[in-house]
């Protein structure tokens, strides 16, 4: 887990999350305290969306509402500054900060993200 950020649900109607851009933030803001970042690696439970991200869902109806965001995206992972990667859902860690989740699944997730 540690090196690597997850997003909850990344949906193609609300497209760029904020950890997108909080990560491309600190990849700019890293190299000022001595720290070189080449690829962020981002976890998203949402398998469609990284298909559109990575151009393997082809044009359709339902994708004219695509905008610019996506195409943002896209040009970081081009960049090798983004690199998406599938989660299940049940294996989300922040699936801790924006699900109503049993007890015990919330200690799980809990210690996957190594908080005590």
């Amino acid at each position: 887990m540690r090196g690597r950020v997850y997003c909850c649900a990344c949906r193609c109607k609300g497209f760029v999350p904020q950890a997108v851009v909080e990560a491309l933030y600190l990849k700019q803001l890293l190299p000022e305290f001595g720290y070189e970042t080449s690829c962020i690696e981002l976890a998203c439970d949402n398998q469609g969306t990284i298909k559109v991200i990575y151009g393997q869902e082809g044009h359709s109806a339902r994708m004219k509402h695509v905008d610019v965001r996506v195409h943002l995206l896209k040009d970081h992972v081009a960049k090798q500054d983004l690199s998406f990667f599938y989660i299940p859902s049940e294996d989300n860690v922040a699936d801790f900060f924006t699900k109503v989740i049993p007890y015990a699944k919330l200690c799980e997730l809990r210690d996957k993200m190594g908080v005590i």
